[in-house]
């Protein structure tokens, strides 16, 4: 691909004031690192560092070579220097005491910087991630270069930001002011006081982010009017839209006479308009049984109807089974809904009942579907091409889909549709542009251009600035070997008191996991006080399965039932972890128990039941701790098949160690089981699934004797289990029944490995207790 001088793809409006030098790239340099060294410069290198040898090597600042390459071109130096003894007021200011981690020169900016980890499986899983961004990049650049004719500017994100920088304007602090507007409401729409009425205005007032107080007069001939109050930009949304309820309501500009919503909002640059009453469809999401093309539609199309048909169709969710029932492979549940959509958008007699909400249901679930965003390129071309207005809600939906798609040319390509469109990029444009890079200091040299258009004085412009710098944030803090009180003051002086978000410390966790500072991770989750949610707690469960070690599992579940976060985070996804934790460490009761609560919670699935399975059937021969199980004496002489050092009356047959991993399970024909020993494995597996519910209820399972094949009272537990999930559910929290569990496996593994007996107490699996459930969902 070529990096020469940036031509434009096609004409664009004009702007002002628009800086060449920021494009500017050598023509003898041909690949995108060397045009990197040549192209912006690194901001705020650090200057408060004592010696290169007391800091950590990847934070270091360039040397005077690199320094000198960075700045060859015409490229605007950031000149923030702050002066000795003075505050720095703004982040950029802030950020020049701060080091930063320079991207390599020949490495991608779309991708992140090799990192070596202290554990060897963190590395490795990480170097994977590292390929598979590389190659996605790569594939990108093929299929740009193949299937492209015209493809007009290189994809380049110095152009993109040249593009943003050029386009977006200053915001004022004027904005984040408090404004009142009052809307005049005649005689003639009166009907707009009337209740119905009173709730669409307080509808349009929420969704807008504002407040709205309705003043009737006292006196018939009073005037009725609506203060709208709140920030600038959102009384301006909700103004636009309650002045489109009715044509005769007007406008009182503070001072100033009356005038209509054309003389008074002309300056907007998309309108949003709302239907005017709820719809009664409700808005969450359910479970739907039936194919996509199957779902009835409305007897009579209006705007309403038209609505709540986009919406019963993008809020359905199947399950995995009934998707394998209704839609023979390679159909699938997505691609029905999406070509419903598309036929139900494109048919002319449509077009006049489509909303702006409908539009924006169909393109967002197009656009966040699992497959590529052609088919959402495919519906905004369609209704830009017919003179639908697109605002820069729907823009942004394909905005967001580039950053999961990894591909910055198709970024590229929405900017320029969107000015195109005349639409000025706002904030979040720029705060998507920041999720494609992964260089550090790319992303400084974007904050210093946000910070020139006033964008980091857009409220709640920090916490979002602090989500996208998380990662490089937390490793510098682990590098400088920062604890967790101060790294949170750190963060504080930097982005402001409220910085903190869940999914800020989502990333700042990952990456001091990643480092083994667990100590400073759990800080940091206890000082932000922030609600943790099933990612934060996935990442807990991974780490400890990366290190192999069930305390780490087991205190993470005890914190969040001790906060209070337990109960709507424990999820599939946590049960297959502690699975796997307990299936990698060789702990059976762990693995029962952690089954047990996946089972009766509906979380579990058949990857699960399969570990469960072999575990309670010893088909997994390298397990020690079950070796009790294993008998592989013969029924005709009685004589062992290894030897094994002799052992009290009190220790099951068969508790030496089973074969290990190579050696083949016997046959039946040359090794048969003791009927004391079949006893125990039949008992063995029944406990399995054994609570108190069966035997305090009286189950007819707890009396009769068990089956001839253990096989067979597996499948009856399992199918109980799945009959009753509903009715009933755990006493006692998890850890604490996984902390039993785990203390059970230790002393069975220690009598094990000493060739001491075993209690027999050990050999009962630990008992979950159940409670029942009433009928409306409680206890």
């Amino acid at each position: 691909m070529s990096l020469g001088v940036i031509r434009y793809r096609r004409a664009l409006p004009p702007v002002q004031n628009v800086s060449r030098s920021l494009l500017l790239i050598p023509r003898g340099v041909s690949s995108l690192a060397g045009a990197q060294r040549y192209s912006y410069a690194n901001p705020h290198w650090p200057s408060s560092l004592s010696s290169r040898s007391s800091t950590p090597r990847c934070l270091l600042r360039p040397s005077l070579l690199e320094r000198r390459l960075i700045t060859q071109d015409s490229t605007p130096r950031l000149e923030t220097t702050v002066e000795h003894g003075e505050t720095p007021q703004t982040l950029t200011e802030r950020l020049a005491s701060v080091p930063v981690r320079p991207h390599g020169p020949r490495e991608s900016v779309l991708v992140k910087a090799a990192t070596v980890y202290p554990r060897q499986r963190a590395t490795l899983a990480e170097e994977n991630k590292r390929y598979l961004a590389t190659r996605r990049q790569e594939w990108l650049t093929e299929r740009i270069a193949r299937y492209t004719r015209d493809p007009g500017a290189p994809t380049d994100w110095r152009y993109i930001l040249r593009l943003l920088s050029d386009y977006t304007p200053a915001y004022s602090t004027d904005y984040a002011s408090k404004k009142t507007v009052d809307i005049v409401v005649p005689p003639e729409a009166k009907h707009l006081l009337e209740p119905r009425g009173r709730g669409i205005i307080q509808l349009i007032a929420h969704r807008s982010g504002c407040e709205a107080i309705v003043h009737e007069a006292e006196d018939p001939s009073g005037t009725d009017y609506i203060s709208v109050i709140g920030f600038y930009t959102c009384v301006e949304e909700a103004t636009d839209k309650l002045l489109q309820l009715d044509s005769r309501v007007k406008v009182v500009s503070p001072g100033g006479p009356a005038q209509t919503s054309e003389e008074e909002l002309t300056d907007l640059r998309s309108r949003i308009t709302a239907l005017h009453h709820r719809p009664t469809f409700p808005p969450t999401s359910y479970n739907l049984r039936v194919r996509a093309d199957e779902i009835p539609r409305p007897s009579t199309w209006t705007e309403e109807s038209f609505q709540i048909y986009v919406e019963r169709l993008v809020k359905g969710r199947m399950t995995t089974a009934r998707v394998s029932q209704l839609y023979p492979p390679p159909s699938s549940h997505e691609l029905a809904v999406i070509s419903v959509l598309l036929d139900l958008f494109e048919t002319p007699s449509m077009f006049p009942l489509i909303t702006p909400q409908a539009f924006h249901m169909a393109l967002a679930y197009m656009a966040r579907s699992t497959h590529n965003t052609a088919w959402a390129r495919r519906l905004l071309r369609s209704m830009i091409s017919r003179g639908f207005e697109i605002d820069l809600r729907s823009i942004h939906f394909l905005l967001e889909a580039t950053t999961k798609d990894k591909s910055l040319s198709d970024f590229q390509k929405l900017l320029e549709q969107m000015i195109r469109l005349r639409l000025s990029p706002t904030l979040w444009t720029w705060i998507l542009f920041l999720r494609h890079i992964q260089a550090e200091d790319v992303k400084r040299y974007t904050l210093f251009l946000m910070d020139k258009k006033g964008l980091l004085d857009v409220p709640g412009a920090m916490k979002l600035i602090a989500l996208e710098m998380a990662r490089h944030d937390a490793y510098r803090g682990a590098q400088l070997g920062l604890d967790g009180e101060s790294f949170i003051a750190q963060q504080t002086d930097l982005y402001g008191p409220g910085w903190a978000g869940t999914d800020t410390c989502n990333k700042i966790v990952h990456e001091f996991l990643l480092q083994d500072r667990d100590e400073v991770a759990v800080d940091v989750v206890l000082g932000t006080q922030v609600k943790g949610d099933n990612v934060m707690l996935n990442t807990f469960l991974t780490h400890a399965c990366r290190k192999r070690d069930e305390r780490i599992a087991i205190s993470t579940l005890e914190l969040f039932h001790t906060k209070g976060w337990g109960s709507r985070v424990v999820h599939h996804e946590a049960f297959a972890l502690l699975m796997r934790l307990a299936f990698r460490t060789q702990q059976p009761n762990m693995l029962s128990v952690v089954w047990r609560y996946a089972s009766m919670q509906g979380e579990s699935s058949s990857w699960m039941r399969r570990q469960a399975y072999s575990v309670m059937l010893k088909e997994w021969r390298a397990l020690k701790v079950v070796g009790w199980m294993s008998q592989t004496a013969s029924a005709t002489d009685g004589q062992p098949r290894n030897p094994q050092p002799e052992t009290s009356s009190n220790e099951p047959v068969g508790s030496h160690a089973p074969d290990p991993p190579g050696d083949t399970a016997p046959s039946p024909s040359t090794t048969a089981t003791s009927p004391l020993d079949e006893a125990a494995r039949r008992a063995f597996v029944y406990s399995l699934f054994l609570t108190d519910q069966d035997t305090s209820n009286g189950h007819p399972a707890a009396t009769r004797p068990p089956p001839d094949r253990p096989d067979e009272a597996l499948t009856e537990k399992i199918a109980f289990y799945r009959d009753n999930v509903n009715s009933f559910a755990p006493l006692h929290p998890l850890h604490m029944k996984l902390e039993e569990a785990y203390q059970r496996d230790q002393e069975l593994r220690r009598a094990v490995d000493e060739g001491r007996p075993i209690d027999a107490a050990l050999l009962t699996l630990v008992n979950v207790e159940l409670i029942q459930r009433r009928l409306d969902g409680g206890f």
